[in-house]
């Protein structure tokens, strides 16, 4: 098999991953948060993505797993794919580069966002965390639980997106 068609073969796994874990995370997704909290948020990803980093071994990275990540604990795993998904796409047309690299791209920090998600969730994890509650008390243990998930969460991101590039 050439490597082209194994390439593509891959953005195809990728993708078909994601797009079942979105048809998953489906039922379970919360309410719209809002055309405004998700535009913002698309938004300060793109510009993140945008403004690239150097890094010393002549290479760039990006900083908006931040906004990825924050997405996906403030919305849940549906929304926050949403954010990743829309966000990369458009970060990845504005750079100009092949539509095989940005449905990669789109699906794998979408696949990312769901699968760390499903984790922080499957293990306890509140949505939104205690730590992040405006109303009534926050339970300390509550607290202490999704503060600690949430590094169970951005491992589980990490992990995801290694494995995956």
């Amino acid at each position: 098999m050439r490597q082209s068609a194994k390439l593509d073969l891959y953005v195809l796994l990728v993708t078909a991953l994601s797009a079942v874990a979105m048809g998953l995370a489906w039922p379970a997704r919360a309410a719209l948060p809002g055309w405004w909290e998700l535009g913002s948020f698309i938004v300060v990803a793109f510009l993140l993505d945008q403004s690239s980093t150097r890094l010393k071994v002549e290479a760039s990275g990006s900083t908006s797993f931040v906004i990825h990540m924050a997405a996906g604990i403030l919305f849940g795993a549906f929304w926050g794919a949403v954010v990743a998904a829309t966000s990369t796409m458009l970060a990845m047309f504005a750079a100009k580069v092949s539509l095989r690299k940005i449905v990669f791209n789109a699906s794998q920090r979408a696949l990312c966002v769901l699968v760390a998600v499903a984790a922080y969730t499957g293990l306890g994890g509140g949505m939104p965390p205690a730590y992040l509650q405006v109303v009534g008390g926050v339970d300390s243990v509550a607290l202490q639980r999704d503060f600690l998930l949430f590094f169970v969460f951005a491992a589980v991101y990490f992990a995801v997106n290694s494995l995956a590039v």
